[in-house]
């Protein structure tokens, strides 16, 4: 008679580390159409959030109310572009600023916000976080930058970049009923979204246009 061994079981670091082993064959996620509500400039927006991201490469967000872009952005190595509809501005700001305070965020901690590979990269920054999470400590140059992963599943439980001298900060949670809200004050000012469902593709691609009549808008460097 043979007796078979049950399936082992991975989890914790350990688990993610061979979680992260199917991103060999992933070169992008995209999560197509999720229900959000969105604050911004003081007025709230029901609102479809597409959110496409190519892995080391760059991360594309757009937000759709009553078939009305609300706002589009992207982000690189090199900068991020946020192009507010409503008020026809593009902001415009180098990811690793020469002078002033750095970002609270750069490239690599946006990117661990994106799926359950965000953080496959940064593994060497991880550790157990008490019975329920792995964190990954990315802290420095006056920036406080955490990440919080569900040690079973690897989704995004939380997380905070908060810079302690421009007191820029984003931060995020996921809540009860599932829905991630993320809570900032980084470039366009205050803005908060709450983000749910969406249907979720992977190695699809999509065309990321960023052109805007510049007679109409205006524009500004930050």
């Amino acid at each position: 008679m043979v007796i078979e061994e049950p399936e082992a079981t991975y989890a914790g670091v350990e688990g993610y580390e061979f979680k992260c082993t199917e991103r060999d064959t992933i070169h992008s996620v995209t999560i197509s159409k999720a229900d959000a509500w969105i604050i911004f400039q003081g007025d709230r927006y029901e609102a479809k959030v597409t959110l496409h991201h190519r892995f080391d490469s760059i991360i594309y967000i757009s937000a759709v109310n009553s078939g009305f872009e609300v706002f589009r952005g992207t982000i690189n190595r090199d900068s991020i572009i946020i192009i507010d509809r409503l008020n026809r501005v593009v902001y415009k700001t180098p990811m690793e600023r020469r002078y002033g305070f750095k970002h609270p965020a750069n490239f690599e901690t946006f990117e661990t916000l994106t799926s359950l590979y965000g953080c496959c990269r940064l593994t060497d920054y991880a550790h157990e976080y008490g019975n329920k999470n792995i964190m990954f400590d990315l802290s420095g140059d006056f920036n406080n930058r955490k990440i919080y992963i569900d040690r079973e599943n690897y989704k995004l439980e939380r997380f905070e970049f908060v810079n302690k001298r421009s007191n820029e900060f984003m931060l995020g949670e996921r809540e009860e009923d599932g829905a991630v809200r993320f809570h900032s004050n980084f470039i366009i000012g205050e803005v908060e979204i709450k983000a749910s469902g969406g249907e979720i593709f992977y190695n699809r691609e999509i065309s990321v246009n960023m052109e805007v009549n510049k007679r109409r808008y205006s524009f500004i460097e930050l």
